[in-house]
């Protein structure tokens, strides 16, 4: 698929979802800006016309990266809607089809536009497909669940978990400062072993 396809495809969404009957016609106008950009900014820098396959991550033995199935677990919504959506995205990006993963996640928004969970599926999936790097759109899907959790820990916590994987230690660790410690909390045992996984990464030698 073209650059100028995927961009007339987001331009089409974006105009579908303003259309639609929505309680908010702020909050949609959002995402359906949000889904223009991403696809857009994709289109342009990213690499459409190459198949989807299994992104080349470094670390991927759990004893160095945690993986991304356990941290969804204890930090992303594990069922209803919403956690169907993420178990099917996981499932089809684990099979090599990122694409589908994609597209499968922007469905989802369309019904669930304010679900943090899903735009940080959204980010791991555009980085999947990505082979690994965390390119423009998926830094905005990631940015877009802050915004909508600004409280919680997991979006920092996965786009951390995603530079960490594309190399880049410093600026994950950058993104799990901004993570206020919570001893009681499942997922800090997590968060602790990918800190010292990104400092043993950045440490010499």
């Amino acid at each position: 698929m073209t650059a100028a396809v995927i961009v007339l495809i987001a331009l089409g969404i974006g105009g579908f979802l303003l259309r639609g009957r929505w309680q908010s016609r702020s909050e949609v106008a959002a995402v359906a800006l949000t889904l223009v950009a991403g696809l857009s900014s994709y289109a342009l820098t990213g690499h459409p016309g190459a198949p989807s396959r299994p992104a080349r991550w470094i670390g991927e033995d759990p004893a160095v990266i945690s993986p991304y199935e356990t941290a969804r677990t204890l930090l992303l919504e594990p069922s209803g809607d919403v956690g169907a959506w993420l178990t099917y995205a996981d499932a089809l990006g684990r099979s090599g089809d990122s694409l589908a993963a994609i597209r499968g996640l922007e469905r989802a928004l369309a019904d669930h536009p304010a679900s943090a969970d899903l735009w940080i599926g959204l980010g791991e999936a555009l980085s999947l497909h990505g082979d690994g790097r965390v390119g423009p759109a998926a830094r905005l899907a990631f940015d877009r669940a802050a915004g909508l959790s600004p409280n919680r820990p997991a979006a920092p916590y996965f786009l951390g978990l995603a530079l960490l994987r594309a190399g880049d230690p410093a600026a994950a660790l950058a993104q799990w400062r901004t993570i206020t410690p919570d001893p009681a909390a499942a997922w800090q045992a997590l968060l602790d072993h990918d800190i010292a996984a990104a400092r043993k990464m950045i440490a010499p030698g």
